[in-house]
């Protein structure tokens, strides 16, 4: 085994500040309050019989959402000719998106097909060697930008700054997933204006959605009922090709919100050497683990909301003899997505920071 591989298994992931990760924090108290409090778990039912849980195109209205990512990890390489591997680059990652879920309507209206519309975002970036920060702020008519500390563009309504507006990207459609009979993503696209389209495509926003898809079984479920599907992670990894074999378990049923709801729970393993990609190589090696528990509405077979964690480490090789480039990359993520009230304006994004408050 080489130096690189040991070093994969053994050496526990690091955090972007460089010392032993912890993981990421915002999102590290995801699970819900204890039972009974107000807004959260109330208390389990039981069904009686099966459950149909079969898949739907949200309501004409769509349904709200609030997805949270965030993501740490580093990457490094080594030329064949070299004795040690270059510094690692350690990037953070932290995006909150406010979006919704919609029916494709109109002549070109499909029952596979759902568009997603962008009604707020904040994205911070944070790299280490070479050192860079990006920001991002867009909701409420408002787009503010700053680059490595510093405010950028502050622009709202129409006014153009540069190719973007806020009125070119809130309220507009940024991505539409077809997806088959049980849920499952088949297709994403990016949509908008190519400026806008350019622009988002940096952002992890389309690919975050289609990892936390849950498909819905063909067969009515009950407890103990499990079935499979095939995902990419959000991260490098998954841009790679990496799938993972993610398996889906009915836990028993629960009523968050005040709503009756399946309990799901996922679970994903992979380790090994030789793992094939969807890109057409093969990673020399990885060793990558997903938990993640999901809230499907009994009654309308919606996601009311899914948490996920993965940590993920891979090597691959790319051109021959000593031409041959060694990589490896490790990262972890943590994910929500949670159903939100459209109405709510929120005063903070999800790290406690103003919404376009003073810095």
């Amino acid at each position: 085994m080489g130096v690189l591989a040991r070093l994969l298994i053994d050496v526990p992931t690091t955090a972007c500040g460089g010392t032993r990760g912890t993981g990421p924090t915002i999102l590290a108290s995801m699970e819900p309050p204890p039972e009974g409090e107000q807004g959260q778990r109330s208390e389990e039912f039981t069904p009686k019989g099966p459950v149909s849980l079969r898949y739907r195109n949200p309501d004409r209205g769509g349904d709200a959402y609030r997805l949270t990512l965030e993501i740490v990890g580093e990457r490094a390489s080594r030329k064949g000719s070299d004795r040690r591997e270059q510094d690692p680059v350690r990037e953070s990652r932290v995006l909150e998106l406010e979006y919704r879920e919609l029916p494709l309507e109109g002549s070109q209206a499909q029952d596979d097909t759902s568009i997603m519309r962008l009604d707020g975002l904040h994205y911070i970036q944070m790299q280490q060697n070479p050192d860079a920060q990006r920001e991002i702020e867009l909701a409420d008519d408002h787009l503010r930008l700053y680059q490595n500390g510093k405010k950028t563009v502050d622009i709202a309504g129409a006014r153009a700054e540069g190719a973007v507006t806020p009125r070119k990207m809130l309220d507009r459609v940024f991505g539409v997933i077809v997806h088959d009979s049980t849920g499952n993503p088949i297709k994403v696209s990016r949509k908008g204006v190519p400026a806008v389209r350019r622009y988002l495509a940096k952002l992890p926003m389309l690919n975050a959605i289609a990892y936390a898809v849950i498909p819905r079984p063909e067969d009515p479920i009950k407890v103990g009922s499990r079935w499979t599907a095939v995902r990419f992670p959000v991260g490098r990894t998954g841009e790679l090709g990496l799938r993972l074999n993610i398996e889906y378990s009915v836990a028993g049923f629960d009523v968050l919100d005040g709503v009756s709801c399946a309990l799901i729970k996922l679970h994903a393993e992979e380790r090994g050497a030789e793992v094939p990609s969807a890109a057409g190589f093969a990673f020399d090696r990885v060793n990558a683990t997903l938990t993640g528990t999901a809230w499907i509405e009994v009654e309308t077979s919606r996601l009311r909301r899914v948490v996920m964690d993965d940590a993920i480490r891979a090597i691959w090789t790319t051109g021959d003899g000593s031409a041959a480039t060694t990589n490896r990359v490790r990262h972890e993520s943590q994910l929500e997505i949670r159903l939100r009230d459209p109405a709510d304006e929120p005063s903070h994004w999800a790290d406690g920071t103003k919404r376009f408050g003073d810095r």
